[in-house]
């Protein structure tokens, strides 16, 4: 029987894992295609010339070593040291628990993409499509009504979790799009490589900002997670002690039912004393017992909801929005390249390192980071496609028009 529950637990293991994918998959896809609408139709797959990242090494400005290959290294190491200078700083503020700094520059990011980000996507896009009279009213009017929507989405609990999962994909998109316009060269694609490390150095070291940074989860309401994280809700799924298990011992065991009728109302009397219903088990030996059950459980009722319990949640996944941003970054550069087969592989490494990182890593205990192996894997099939599979299949396919050529010519004559 011992056999029986670890083949349940594992079958169990696997429905989940497959549950949570789904759930997953679908939104980075979506956000991923949403920001190639973007950069294909409104931007050409070109970064903007008048950049206002002024600090970043760029050929067409002065302020330049002369190699757009020295320069996107250089300037991929300066992204990579603001952002760990960003991270260290705000986990010296959970530190000391400055509440009211954090919450405000969330609150502020937040609005500054929500209002601003959104109107200089808006107006590229009027545009790019024609409409240049009143430019600037037409944005303020589509900027208006995404902001307003967004701030009732992120500042409040009341509507729907699908709106806040919208706004989290369309929010990853338009910032993947300024940061592809705003990135010149090669720079893109060093700095994807330095996030490689840097993720897995945050979330993984004991040093690393982000892993010492949940350890100050509990400090917070779970409502900050809603600044920074997607959040799929997943359907609680069960083994009930007494039934799967012994469902699948069945099955493999067709001559146990005469075992079963023996044993089965030694199994009554112990869910009856154990109290089983369904994936709950309540012990109820004594009075007593049952007066500090109901005491904890109004103590729980009183005590708010923190970050922590929402990520220990067994029933959500969540993802952060930098991994929106950075996928959809890969696959942004991706496209830049003009070839359909480097993007669509590029797409595809994506989503078999997600996979990989909710299947096989998340068999840790640990917070596993989810961008290493997508963009890994995601580089890796872009640059293996755009400079061998593509050649090779452009090869094959010359020379066996050549020969379908010659055979035809040599028929005709």
């Amino acid at each position: 029987m011992e056999l029986d529950g670890i083949w349940a637990e594992r079958i169990h293991k696997w429905q989940q894992e497959i549950h949570q994918t789904k759930k997953i998959l679908i939104p980075v896809i979506s956000n991923q295609l949403l920001t190639l609408a973007g950069w294909h139709f409104v931007y050409n797959c070109e970064t903007d010339p008048n950049s206002l990242a002024l600090y970043l090494l760029d050929s067409r400005h002065n302020f330049t070593t002369g190699s757009d290959i020295y320069d996107g290294a250089l300037n991929g190491v300066i992204c990579v040291t603001l952002l760990a200078a960003m991270s260290f700083f705000m986990l010296l503020v959970a530190i000391y628990n400055f509440k009211r700094l954090i919450k405000a520059w969330l609150s502020i990011s937040c609005l500054l993409i929500i209002f601003g980000i959104s109107a200089l996507f808006a107006r590229d896009a009027f545009i790019k499509f024609g409409v240049t009279e009143n430019v600037w009213i037409w944005t303020l009017i589509a900027a208006g009504i995404y902001g307003i929507g967004g701030v009732a989405v992120f500042f409040s609990e009341k509507l729907p979790l699908w709106l806040h999962q919208f706004y989290v994909v369309t929010n990853c998109a338009i910032v993947s799009l300024y940061y592809l316009r705003m990135l010149p060269a090669h720079t893109t694609w060093f700095l994807l490589g330095a996030i490689i490390l840097w993720d897995a150095f945050a979330v993984l070291a004991p040093q690393g900002p982000l892993n010492m940074i949940t350890g100050c989860a509990e400090n917070y309401s779970d409502n900050i997670l809603r600044f920074l994280m997607f959040t799929a809700e997943l359907q609680p799924t069960c083994i009930p002690p007494f039934q799967q298990p012994s469902a699948i011992y069945d099955v493999l065991n067709p001559n146990s039912t005469q075992d079963k009728d023996i044993e089965s109302s030694d199994d009554e009397e112990l869910s009856h004393l154990l109290n089983i219903d369904g994936c709950t088990t309540a012990e109820s030996f004594s009075d007593d017992d049952e007066e500090e059950e109901g005491d904890e459980m109004i103590v729980d009722e009183k005590r708010e909801r923190t970050a922590k319990d929402a990520l220990d949640d067994d029933n959500s996944i969540r993802l952060g929005l930098g991994d929106f941003v950075f996928y959809s970054v890969l696959v942004g550069k991706a496209a830049s390249s003009g070839s359909f087969l480097a993007t669509l592989a590029a797409m595809n490494g994506v989503v078999l390192g997600l996979i990989i990182t909710l299947t096989v890593f998340s068999n840790s205990d640990e917070t596993m980071p989810a961008l290493p192996c997508s963009i890994a894997l995601g580089m890796f099939f872009h640059f293996g496609t755009l400079y061998i599979i593509q050649p090779f299949y452009y090869f094959i396919y010359n020379i066996f028009f050549v020969l379908i050529s010659d055979a035809i010519f040599a028929l005709e004559n």
